[in-house]
């Protein structure tokens, strides 16, 4: 019996929870390795990218993440209406992923570069469909966190109070630790 893409992926997920990134690695090599029709393309390369970020190895995380840029673009034209939003939505998910590894890199300008226009595509897809206000939130969150952690609380604060309008109803913003975080860093600016 032969262990398929998606098996190794799991493998890879189960040792990411551990710590476990260069098992990750290996297990991401062997999904790639049998992924013969490039089905798990942008998963894998968008894991190779987390692992390698997560080891510090900066110049592989970046690397790999345009590896599923590209491959996000590829499917972007090949495919339909409804398949272009959620190519559109992983598009944007990528280049969020890639400002994360530039933030860590202490490369500002570079993160904001992929952060806003990311935010761009995630407000064109909210704005048709209101399912997408997780994602908008993540997103103005981590802009306003990078804001905040380079001094710069009036940008700050802006992403962060335009976070809280998507938030939906009342009962799910105390229970959500997203909402709680602004609330706190918002209160943290204003002091």
């Amino acid at each position: 019996m032969s262990i398929n893409a998606e098996t190794y992926i799991m493998d890879s997920r189960s040792f990411q929870r551990c710590g476990e990134y260069d098992l990750a690695i290996d297990s991401l090599f062997k999904a790639k390795s049998v992924d013969n029709d490039r089905r798990h393309e942008v998963e894998i390369h968008k894991l190779l990218s987390y692992n390698f970020r997560k080891l510090g190895q900066f110049e592989s995380a970046l690397l790999y993440i345009n590896y599923a840029l590209n491959a996000v673009r590829g499917l972007i034209q090949k495919s339909g209406e409804e398949e272009q939003e959620l190519a559109r939505l992983e598009f944007a998910i990528c280049l969020m992923n890639k400002g994360v590894v530039y933030e860590e890199m202490g490369k500002v300008e570079n993160a904001l570069e992929c952060y806003h226009p990311a935010l761009e595509i995630l407000l064109r897809l909210y704005e048709h469909d209101s399912s997408f206000s997780g994602v908008v939130i993540n997103a103005l969150f981590t802009i306003g966190a990078l804001y905040y952690n380079n001094r710069q609380f009036s940008e700050s604060k802006e992403y962060l109070k335009m976070a809280l309008s998507f938030f939906e109803s009342e009962e799910r913003r105390e229970e959500d630790r997203r909402y709680i975080a602004i609330i706190n860093t918002l209160k943290t600016i204003e002091d």
